[in-house]
């Protein structure tokens, strides 16, 4: 009885395993995995060291590039960052200083890297990468704002109105001590009982603080289905290869991972042709 129980166990083990590396592997196919590369890259602390073998010419300078060509780069300023992130990768001046994860943080780190202003490409590559933010924290408490703001006693608020709504909210929320002066509590209590007041009253009455219009409508039949839960059903996860994490094609995950400014780039840039052939440029990169 014994034996069979530990046996089943193992079975188990073994499934869920599988299923979790199948679910894993799932997810990285859905990510824009070459952006994440670069921008591990590109960050100081690690420079892509535990990259495994061909990941760098194949996916992350193939991105630089690709990136670069989109903000407006051409052949030769292309060139230019080619040799800059082989001087970068390998620690060579001028980017053999030491990142420091107590003080440093990646941007000042980038600032200080000593480069002529018209030949700064792998700076401002670095920059525009990882300013990105990688989650949608934004994005979701934003949408909490709003449809706390579209309540069923406000369904006709017009989205014109709902947007400024939405930018003064965040506008007092990064600007909070020097617009709101409650948080100096310079606010009288006088003042602080009043408003109270008037929200009480417009509860009691059913009337609405916000003034209406009809330019928009709020569907509570659409309320109450976005606030469904949906169980999500696997796709495709019998087929997936799941022995291994696909991502341990790119990063050594046997490795410990310790490590031994405008939109548009300046006019002054010699850019060359912007109509370039990524293939020809990346084709004597060495592995």
């Amino acid at each position: 009885m014994a034996i069979a129980i530990q046996e089943t166990s193992v079975l188990y083990n073994s499934q869920f395993r599988h299923d979790c590396i199948a679910i894993y592997n799932k997810r990285w196919k859905e990510f824009d995995f070459e952006l994440y590369l670069l921008s591990f890259f590109l960050h100081p602390n690690y420079r892509g060291d535990f990259l495994e073998v061909g990941v760098y010419k194949n996916y992350v300078f193939r991105k630089a590039i690709e990136i670069w060509k989109q903000i407006g780069g051409g052949d030769i300023s292309a060139g230019v960052l080619k040799s800059q992130m082989n001087l970068y990768k390998n620690h060579r001046p001028p980017f053999d200083d030491e990142f420091i994860l107590s003080t440093d943080t990646i941007t000042d780190w980038w600032m200080s890297v000593d480069l002529k202003k018209n030949e700064d490409h792998i700076k401002t590559l670095a920059l525009k990468v990882l300013s990105v933010s990688p989650h949608n924290a934004a994005c979701e408490r934003l949408f909490s704002i709003l449809n706390w703001y579209l309540g069923k006693r406000r369904t006709r608020i017009s989205i014109d109105r709902l947007e400024i709504m939405a930018q003064m909210h965040s506008y007092l929320v990064e600007n909070a001590k020097s617009e709101l002066n409650f948080v100096e509590q310079n606010l009288r209590q006088e003042d602080l009982l009043s408003i109270f007041n008037k929200i009480a009253s417009s509860i009691e009455d059913g009337s609405d603080l916000f003034s209406e219009e009809d330019s928009f409508t709020f569907s509570e039949e659409h309320d109450e289905e976005s606030t469904e839960e949906t169980d999500e059903e696997p796709e495709d996860l019998v087929n997936e290869n799941s022995t291994y994490l696909e991502v341990g094609n790119f990063i050594s995950l046997s490795s410990n991972l310790e490590p031994n400014e405008s939109s548009n780039l300046v006019e002054e840039v010699i850019h060359g042709n912007r109509d370039f052939d990524i293939d020809d440029l990346i084709s004597d990169l060495d592995t």
